[in-house]
């Protein structure tokens, strides 16, 4: 979706803004010295905060929109968004764009909706029953950045699923501590790399390798190993 900061860079709109600041800002200081790059800086500062909500609105457009073409072309199961990604698929869920199988991890349609300035979105008692009953939302116990009482506003009357997990924003800590099914032993560290883990790491500087097949490796003075 488009609404990484690097794709929020390259945006044509926001670059077109950025240049026009740019180039009042040099002019002004052209003209007027000092006194010229100090107010026009200030008005600068000031535009961009203006435009701020105007920005979170064309993120969220643009990301709607990229679903949007998904949806028309890919075969879809079920629709998980996480955060930002949870108010985008509230949107396609209003719209109708979708009707399926919707997981929300931590939605954070009210704060996307609070920077937009705009109000929050309807929430899912308004939707079809046989639709709201595939939804389930689960937020975090120790988010920090979305309050619980948010998720629980969004499900209120509707046939959704809340489902609160011990887990904060990220939601990889519970994912860490979960038991694997059919874990085995750990095995001892002192155990070589097999495949093509061991030939890559091979021709590897002496430096850590960041991951592996397994989890991470390194070359070690006396040879090559994975830790696994």
């Amino acid at each position: 979706m488009p609404c990484g900061r690097a794709h929020v860079r390259r945006d044509p709109a926001v670059i077109a803004a950025a240049s026009l600041a740019v180039a009042m800002v040099a002019a002004s200081t052209v003209a007027w010295g000092v006194r010229g790059l100090l107010t026009s800086s200030l008005l600068a500062g000031a535009s961009a905060r203006l435009a701020s909500p105007l920005l979170m609105r064309r993120v969220l457009h643009r990301s709607v929109s990229v679903q949007n073409r998904t949806l028309a072309t890919e075969r879809i199961d079920v629709v998980v968004g996480s955060s930002f990604g949870g108010a985008v698929a509230l949107e396609l869920l209003a719209s109708g764009a979708w009707t399926g199988p919707t997981v929300l991890l931590c939605p954070a349609h009210a704060l996307v909706a609070d920077r937009a300035r705009r109000p929050v979105g309807a929430p899912l008692a308004t939707l079809p029953a046989e639709v709201s009953a595939r939804v389930i939302v689960v937020p975090g116990r120790r988010d920090e950045t979305v309050p619980y009482a948010h998720s629980e506003a969004l499900v209120a009357g509707s046939g959704a699923r809340l489902m609160l997990v011990d887990d904060d924003h990220r939601g990889g800590t519970a994912a860490r501590r979960a038991p694997r099914p059919n874990a085995q032993a750990p095995r001892p560290r002192s155990r070589r790399c097999p495949g093509p883990t061991f030939r890559r790491l091979r021709y590897a500087a002496r430096r850590c390798i960041r991951r592996c097949d397994h989890t991470r490796a390194g070359r070690l003075p006396r040879g090559r190993w994975c830790w696994w």
